[in-house]
């Protein structure tokens, strides 16, 4: 399943937007469907991620690996273990947010395929505009620009 989701930073400015997305650890407080994201610094300064979705059951967790390519303002999420895996990219450009997914489902999810990507992009949507207003709330507190990555906390 593949989609791209773009939204307009609007005023945040592309360093603060960059700095929202770039904090591994605080994933869950905007992709919402991360109920909950252990993040652990590897040697090679990447991030192994144990990750709990937000749905009920047994098959909600799962573990990606997370780069930062503090350049091109992107972040990778390459999911290996759970109900999606794939690659899903974040990325800051000096006008918007974007993601880009390209993921598949586990067997027992793909009859409902057609619901679930429809539900991913609004669940996308939703967390670039939490993004955004993460964002435009850290000028306004007159915060720095660069939020902390888990390795540095």
């Amino acid at each position: 399943m593949r989609f791209t989701v773009r939204r307009a930073l609007e005023g945040a400015g592309p360093e603060a937007a960059w700095a929202v997305v770039k904090d591994v650890g605080g994933m869950s407080k905007y992709w919402r469907g991360h109920r909950e994201v252990r993040a652990r610094r590897l040697e090679d300064g990447s991030w192994d991620l144990a990750i709990r979705f937000a749905f009920p059951g047994p098959n909600n967790r799962g573990r990606a690996r997370a780069t930062l390519d503090e350049a091109a303002r992107t972040l990778t999420l390459s999911y290996y273990e759970g109900p999606v895996k794939g690659m899903v990219k974040v990325y800051v450009t000096e006008s918007e947010v974007v993601t880009g997914w390209d993921v598949s489902l586990a067997w027992y999810l793909r009859p409902l395929e057609a619901w679930v990507k429809r539900h991913f992009m609004k669940g996308a949507q939703h967390a670039l505009d939490r993004i955004v207003e993460a964002a435009r709330a850290s000028l306004t507190r007159g915060e720095p620009s660069r939020a902390l990555s888990v390795g540095e906390r």
